[in-house]
């Protein structure tokens, strides 16, 4: 793919941003051993194993079982931030940013069956699925912890008429409606 990077930080601006002691403060804080083993220790038992076979709660909260902070801050040195700093050894990053892909067919909104699986009818709803690392899941996950109420505060600051569907039960189906009632009541 080729990506627009224009408005994209260069590296050496990222290398200024994480000299700030605001950066420093968040990488301490929000990507602390602490916070990892929560992560880890707060999965679903039984969830989806990632693309090397790992499962959050079986495989990886048992790494922090054991009082041995030396070895819990390899695992966030090397496992955890490298998704946070984009700094992987050079040859490695195309590994990490691979995953598996494939698709889920569902049923159409009716609820009823589809009759058979290989061949779906074209209402059906198929899905893709990207299966990634357990490490970069755990990452984005405390990225998003980190930046999700500044960002909510700012959307809520710049835009008078934002709604936060995210969170809510059915938040996935809300902002459909809603655009669907607004559309309906224009002339």
């Amino acid at each position: 793919m080729d990506f627009d990077k224009t408005f994209w930080p260069s590296a050496a601006d990222m290398d200024a941003l994480r000299q700030e002691d605001d950066w420093r403060r968040v990488a301490e804080e929000c990507f602390s051993v602490d916070n990892i083993r929560k992560y880890f220790a707060c999965s679903p038992p039984l969830s989806a194993q990632d693309i090397d076979g790992w499962r959050p709660c079986e495989h990886v909260a048992f790494l922090f079982s054991e009082d041995n902070e030396a070895f819990h801050n390899l695992i966030r040195k090397h496992m955890v931030m490298p998704f946070v700093l984009g700094d992987f050894y050079p040859g490695h990053s195309e590994e990490v940013a691979r995953g598996k892909c494939f698709a889920l067919v569902k049923p159409d909104v009716d609820g009823a069956p589809i009759p058979n699986a290989g061949g779906a009818s074209v209402d059906a709803d198929v899905r893709g699925i990207a299966i990634s690392s357990t490490w970069r899941r755990c990452s984005a996950s405390r990225a998003v912890a980190e930046s999700s109420l500044a960002v909510a505060d700012y959307l809520l600051g710049q835009y008078n008429n934002f709604l936060q569907f995210a969170g809510q039960k059915d938040g996935g189906m809300r902002p459909n409606r809603a655009i669907t009632i607004g559309k309906s009541c224009q002339p």
